[in-house]
Formats: C-alpha cells, structure tokens, sequence
C-alpha cells in the first residue's frame, strides 16, 4: 500500500490525494451536550431520534451520491457500549468510532467481542495524537489489520 492509496471501509474509501474521491458526509451523534442524550445519565438516549437522524443522513448521502458514515461518540465505555449495540442492531458498517480515550477502548474492545473488524470503523484520534496513549491504540488497532 502506498502513502496515497485510499483505506477502504466497507463502500467508503477515505484517503488523501489528487480529489479522486469524494468527500465523506460524517455525522455525529451521542456527543456530550447532545439533545438526543439524557444529561444526567449519558446510557440513556432517544431511540427513535437517533434512528431518525441517521436515516435523514443516510437520505441525504444518496440523494447527493456522497459517500457517509455516522460517527458514535462515547462520553463514558458504558454508554460507548449501548449506542454500539444500537448502531450495530440497526444499521450496516462502516462507521466512526469517537468520544472520550477511554470510551473508545471499551467501543474497540466490544467490538472486537462482537466480530467487527478494524476494517469496519475509524478510530477517530485525529485531534489527540499528540497523547501518546491515543496514539498507540491507533497502532495496535490498525497493525490487527495485518
């Protein structure tokens, strides 16, 4: 693989280059402050919402023929764990794996249990490379590829 091959994603390919690809409509949900997430207890979230604005963004990517994924933002591992099993019961990979350190290593560690492999999700560390942790949990989950 080289520098400028795309990493493919189930349908979505990602990568950078010469604008080859389109660009990827991510959406985010279940980040702290949301208003589909109960305040006081972060496990707890609108159910019906939720699948309402994937399916409003799902919409949009093929009336557009923009590629999508939706990004699950974890605040706690046990909530981490409740919108996966949301997402996974309902819709189809890829997606993007986000949220607090610790609450992507519970989403890697569930899924790993659940058989989604590292090829079905982003790790979404972008912004916190610099924390070395951060860093080596996108090492270890990229080099389980191999």
């Amino acid at each position: 693989m080289s520098e400028n091959d795309p990493y493919k994603y189930g349908n979505v390919q990602l990568g950078r280059g010469n604008f080859d690809l389109p660009p990827v409509l991510i959406g985010t949900l279940f980040y702290q402050g949301e208003t589909l997430v109960e305040r006081k207890n972060p496990e707890d979230f609108d159910v019906t919402k939720a699948k309402k604005r994937i399916e409003t963004q799902q919409a949009l990517s093929s009336k557009y023929k923009i590629p999508t994924m939706v990004e699950i933002s974890g605040i706690t591992p046990e909530a981490m764990v409740k919108y996966l099993d949301f997402y996974l019961d309902n819709f189809e990979t890829p997606f993007v794996l986000g949220g607090t350190f610790e609450a992507r290593v519970a989403g890697i560690e569930y899924l790993e249990e659940r058989g989604v492999r590292p090829d079905e999700y982003v790790y979404n560390a972008i912004s916190n490379l610099k924390i070395k942790k951060n860093w080596m949990c996108c090492v270890i989950t990229r080099l389980s590829l191999l």
